[in-house]
């Protein structure tokens, strides 16, 4: 997703950068960010909260055990804690590449890694695989620090008022929609029972109240990029044609 999103404003940076207007590809890099924290931040609440669940559905079928779920979950939520950090290095390189920057991303990238390596050795001993994906999202996370301090330097960029704020607003609502789907999951898990079929109903059903609930809240808190987001399905598109 943050893939897609950082292919589509790269165009509108490079044009932005090119006629010197560095108030609004401020403003277009802002958004982006905004975007994929509206979609990754009640992700990784989800994942974090329903990953044995998740591993189990998904995997947990043959020489797949339930002891293997317990191991897969334990990687699983160290990657969710870094989904935004992921997804933001995505949208915060193609913004220095837009000024024909690539070296910056890169040495912060080399810079990254060195400390990748630190945090996936001392790590990995401490909690074994879930340190290793610990050690990538806390790498993820770092890169992106280091990205936008450089960029905030060199364009005087706001992060608290453009990006945080909006960020802790999503951020209470995915909580909201965290404690649904923890008493969701409680109740629908009991009632479909323990049958691989069971569960997965019970799941699906899970993941679809806690996503009516998510968009529920942030449409009572006119979080903007719920807007956007449904503007932007192809369904809205085909409707209004």
């Amino acid at each position: 997703f943050a893939i897609a999103v950082s292919t589509v404003i790269l165009p509108t940076l490079s044009r932005q950068a090119a006629a010197g207007l560095i108030d609004d590809m401020r403003r277009t890099l802002l958004y982006g960010l905004r975007v994929v924290a509206f979609i990754t931040i009640p992700a990784s609440v989800g994942l974090i909260l329903l990953r044995e669940p998740i591993i189990a559905t998904l995997f947990e079928r043959g020489r797949f055990t339930p002891e293997d779920t317990i191991y897969t979950a334990k990687a699983l939520q160290f990657y969710a804690v870094g989904l935004f950090p992921f997804g933001a290095v995505k949208i915060l390189a193609p913004a220095f590449y837009s000024q024909k920057d690539t070296r910056t991303p890169a040495i912060l990238a080399a810079w990254t890694l060195g400390a990748h390596l630190v945090f996936c050795s001392v790590l990995s001993y401490l909690m074994a695989q879930g340190g290793i994906a610990l050690a990538d999202s806390l790498s993820a996370t770092l890169n992106m620090v280091l990205l936008m301090t450089v960029f905030s330097r060199r364009h005087g960029l706001s992060w608290v008022k453009g990006l945080l704020l909006p960020g802790l607003k999503i951020l209470l609502a995915a909580g909201v929609m965290g404690v649904v789907v923890l008493f969701s999951w409680g109740s629908l898990a009991e009632s479909f029972g323990v049958s691989p079929s069971g569960r997965g109903l019970a799941l699906a059903a899970t993941l679809g109240i806690g996503t009516v609930v998510y968009f529920l809240v942030c449409h009572l808190m006119r979080i903007q990029e719920l807007r956007d987001t449904l503007a932007a399905l192809p369904l809205r598109r085909r409707s209004r044609l």
